[in-house]
């Protein structure tokens, strides 16, 4: 049997493509059809982000200035942010806009804002002469004790509206009708010797009541959650009827030895796809 040689290109040898790397540079790697890769798309997309007019419904404190950034219009007339703040959203602008959701909630539950709203909230009820700080100091203790006395029952009303899945903007303030019709002088005293616009009972009221009964709530869900040694994250995602994507987050964790589920909030995401969930 004959045996014949194949003869080979200079340079090349069999098998050197497979044992020896090639040191020519790779291509870029492009997706299907030859378009940017997903990588360069989201690098686009954040390029692309900007200030969305529409947070102003959530975040009706915003103060937004182009070219600059936000601000939070309450604490910049009220807050009395701490060193670590350096100045966001009072003196310096805050404009990241990837993390701009994630900031504003950041901002909306941090204690200099919410006791800059207090301070606001107090400035809106007194009296238009004299000066809010003198009426602030005359209040006796007294005083206080009875507001605060009143404002527990204001949040116990609503916190029974919500738990059984009542209407809490139209029933909040037949809730507390009924109550004075069965004899709390305390509500009955309030609602008649307080002005119009301090007898919070508006909708503006049940929705600020509301928002600190959500802070309370889901502050004691996360430190349970926190607090346990085997734990599990759930999501699941949906388009709602504005057809904004939403992302649910749910806790699964183990206490007192039972397996316990809690909410741990609801997420707007721009796009549905695993690179940008995960993150």
């Amino acid at each position: 049997m004959k045996r014949f040689l194949i003869p080979q290109e200079p340079g090349n040898s069999a098998g050197a493509n497979e044992s020896q790397p090639s040191t020519s540079k790779r291509p870029r790697q492009m997706s299907e059809g030859g378009g940017p890769t997903v990588a360069e798309k989201m690098k686009m997309y954040k390029k692309n982000l900007k200030f969305n007019p529409k947070w102003k419904d959530k975040w009706c404190w915003i103060d937004y200035l182009p070219n600059d950034g936000m601000y939070c219009s309450i604490c910049k007339r009220f807050g009395k942010p701490p060193p670590s703040a350096r100045g966001a959203w009072v003196s310096k602008p805050v404009a990241n806009w990837v993390k701009a959701t994630e900031l504003l909630r950041q901002h909306e539950r941090s204690e200099w804002h919410l006791a800059a709203v207090e301070e606001k909230a107090l400035a809106s009820v007194a009296q238009t002469s004299g000066d809010i700080i003198e009426r602030m100091s005359v209040i006796s203790d007294e005083e206080r004790k009875k507001n605060r006395s009143l404002i527990k029952i204001l949040l116990r009303s609503l916190h029974y509206l919500v738990i059984n899945h009542s209407p809490h903007t139209t029933m909040f303030d037949g809730i507390i009708q009924l109550q004075i019709d069965n004899g709390i002088e305390q509500l009955e005293s309030h609602k008649q010797s307080s002005p119009s616009n301090a007898t919070y009972l508006s909708k503006f009221s049940t929705a600020e009541f509301l928002k600190s009964i959500s802070f309370h709530i889901e502050d004691n869900i996360l430190v349970r959650f926190k607090s346990s040694q085997f734990y599990s994250i759930m999501a699941d995602e949906s388009t709602d009827i504005s057809s904004k994507e939403e992302l649910a987050i749910c806790g699964r964790w183990l206490e007192d030895g039972k397996a316990v589920e809690g909410f741990l909030g609801l997420v707007h995401v721009h796009e549905v796809n695993a690179e940008a969930l995960t993150k």
